[in-house]
């Protein structure tokens, strides 16, 4: 069988080369990334054509006549481990090498302590695009799509606005599903307050939103990657149990969707107003106490409204009218979802 191995070459070659579309041809998607048909060459001594702008071109046969009887490895895989054994393979005769002048032999370590910083990292891009195409073609509201790289492809996150009381167990079904049949193993959705990017948001949704007896789903015998370990097997078809992890609100039943709401008052609020004058401990217990007149304020309205002034005064002035002050837990319709809290008021405005 010919063969011809591309090294190096431009990173959205690479991108392209792991995109999926089912009935398009390779060089229409690369052409596709491109916005022009793609660059192409045959090779010297077979019929295959190869991107022009490879750095280094491997032309050859694979001997399929002699069996699957050589070694190969154990070399470091993707996943991050030795794969799933020692697989043998056919012998590999190489009959040309071609290459640009000056030539350069791009590669990554493979394995090592950072496998998803490695050469198949562009995988993610591609299996995320996958995801992302999959959810919005069922009608889900699909906000983010993220594959931390430390899973090296076998977790996504998904950040959506639920409509439905079971669009987070269906996007899980999908996205464990819809990319190759083979990535992630394991999925978890999240409501669209929850910043799938950042490690720490992630986790404290996991903390407390996530019910594991009504949010776990688990499907057998789905299809995996080959080198899982898991997997017991160096050769397809090879299948496991895959995970989804519903993180998000219920949309039904009886909850109190408030306290659920992460509380931002520590949130930044940008740089103080210019020529801020500053108040005294008077002046801001003053100002304070007509600005919760005005209407039922939160205590990051409060903050807000103080913003620049000493933080020390402005926790002094509202001690002094706390004693006065009644809450209302109720969130009021016509507030920012993201300024959720209870909300003070004077005592005898109180309903």
């Amino acid at each position: 069988m010919p063969i011809a191995i591309v090294i190096g070459g431009p990173t959205l070659d690479k991108i392209a080369s792991m995109t999926s579309a089912s009935g398009v041809d390779d060089w229409d998607i690369l052409g596709g990334f491109y916005n022009e048909p793609a660059k192409l060459i045959k090779c010297e001594t077979n019929d295959l054509t190869v991107p022009a702008n490879a750095e280094i071109v491997l032309e050859g046969r694979v001997i399929t006549s002699e069996g699957w009887i050589y070694d190969e490895g154990p070399y470091g895989e993707a996943t991050g481990t030795y794969g799933g054994g020692l697989p043998h393979n056919c012998r590999l005769v190489v009959d040309c090498i071609t290459h640009r002048r000056n030539a350069i032999y791009q590669f990554a370590t493979v394995g090592g302590l950072k496998p998803g910083l490695s050469d198949m990292a562009v995988m993610n891009i591609a299996i995320e695009s996958d995801i992302v195409k999959a959810l919005r073609n069922a009608g889900l509201n699909i906000l983010d799509v993220y594959m931390p790289p430390g899973s090296c492809m076998n977790v996504a996150y998904a950040r959506i606005k639920t409509k439905g009381g079971g669009d987070a167990k269906q996007a899980l079904c999908i996205m464990l599903s819809c990319s190759r049949q083979w990535f992630p193993k394991v999925a978890y959705v999240f409501d669209d307050d929850i910043d799938i990017f950042d490690d720490d948001r992630v986790k404290w949704a996991i903390a407390w939103r996530f019910n594991p007896q009504k949010g776990t789903l688990i499907i057998p015998e789905m299809n995996v990657l080959p080198p899982d370990p898991l997997a017991l097997c160096d050769h397809p078809p090879v299948n496991l149990p895959k995970a989804g992890f519903d993180c998000t609100l219920p949309l039904i039943g009886n909850i109190d969707r408030f306290s659920f709401e992460a509380a931002t008052v520590t949130d930044p609020f940008g740089e103080p107003p210019e020529n801020l004058k500053m108040l005294t401990e008077e002046e801001i217990v003053k100002e304070m106490t007509g600005f919760i007149k005005e209407k039922p304020r939160t205590w990051k309205d409060i903050l807000m409204h103080f913003h620049g002034q000493s933080n020390p005064l402005i926790y002094r002035a509202f001690g002094q009218i706390r004693p006065k002050l009644g809450r209302l837990a109720e969130r009021r319709p016509e507030y920012p979802y993201a300024f959720a809290d209870s909300w003070f008021v004077f005592e005898k405005d109180m309903k």
